[in-house]
């Protein structure tokens, strides 16, 4: 019988092993790991609550093999999906004809981040420095477990005035440009959310970002 191994997808998590046997090789030569997708690091064991944590598992388990009772789970082929309800320590376990193995899991909140436009202050846009070619970057506050390594902005919208642009991907389109360059005074220019990618992956999502910055 093959043993499971998990990859993940997309964040990043220390893996911490309840069972050594884990690491044993069955008759068929077959090794019990997963990678997660989710982080920088694949062998981490961090999910974050309130997404979907993806987690790469071979060879598949079969239907009902999985057990995650911390909220709610998904299985698309070699994929799992894992959505915990609680941060703390998370259990789910999979089963086979050999036995059950358990991973142990940290749930954590997602890191602070915010958006910066490439060449300017922090929450600030200077309307004679704005140019076409520049780029709203994501910067993390505190990132320890690498989630925003491989994550890029893909868009947003913009509103100022209570009139809106959409701008595709993280440079700045004309529609913004011109939204910028005819405010007046200090102005304010808000992003209430903001799509983003994981490069690893192509998983997007969107962000409640809540994001302003003052025109001058």
């Amino acid at each position: 019988m093959k043993k499971i191994q998990l990859k993940r997808l997309g964040c990043r998590a220390i893996i911490v092993f309840a069972l050594p046997v884990l690491a044993a090789i069955d008759a068929n030569g077959q090794r019990t790991s997963f990678a997660n997708l989710m982080n920088s690091d694949p062998k981490s064991n961090v999910l974050y609550v309130g997404m979907a944590n993806r987690l790469l598992v071979s060879p598949i388990p079969d239907s009902g093999a999985v057990q995650f009772a911390d909220g709610s789970f998904s299985q698309n082929g070699d994929t799992l999906i894992l959505q915990p309800n609680r941060t703390g320590v998370v259990r789910m376990t999979i089963t086979n004809a050999e036995g059950s193995l358990e991973w142990e899991f940290e749930v954590k909140l997602l890191p602070e981040f915010t958006i910066v436009l490439e060449g300017h202050p922090p929450g600030r846009i200077e309307k004679g420095k704005f140019l076409r070619s520049q780029r709203f970057m994501l910067v993390a506050k505190s990132d320890p477990d690498g989630y925003y390594t491989n994550i890029k902005v893909e868009g947003f919208t913009a509103v100022m005035n209570n009139a809106s642009v959409a701008n595709t991907g993280d440079v700045a389109g004309e529609a913004l440009l011109n939204m910028v360059r005819k405010s007046q005074g200090n102005a304010m220019l808000s992003i209430p959310t903001v799509l983003l990618q994981n490069q690893r992956t192509g998983q997007r999502f969107n962000i409640n970002a809540n994001l302003k910055f003052t025109i001058n």
